[in-house]
């Protein structure tokens, strides 16, 4: 569940969240009167682009977690860390 909320779904909401991050920063300066021009409202933002841009780093990460996972062997599973003989070995691909 973690690896798909920061491979998938993490990507895809981090562009609209910076967007909306930016707006609230944006509209506290115009409400203090330290940015003249008035904001457009949430709902006109760029969310195509930022679909879009969101799509790209979600792509990205997984294919860099494909070239970074991509030594194993086929059909091999991941062996966690276990203690043998009173000793930690570490974790592995068999």
């Amino acid at each position: 569940m973690v690896r798909l909320f920061f491979v998938y779904l993490l990507p895809l909401a981090l562009p609209a969240l910076a967007y909306l991050a930016w707006h609230r920063f944006e509209r506290r300066r115009v409400e203090a009167g330290t940015r003249e021009e008035e904001l457009p409202p949430v709902g006109e933002g760029p969310w195509m682009a930022l679909a879009g841009v969101g799509v790209v780093l979600a792509l990205m990460t997984a294919v860099a977690l494909i070239l970074i996972d991509g030594n194993a062997p086929t059909g091999s599973h991941y062996e966690p860390p276990h203690l043998e003989n009173g000793k930690v070995v570490p974790g592995r691909l068999r």
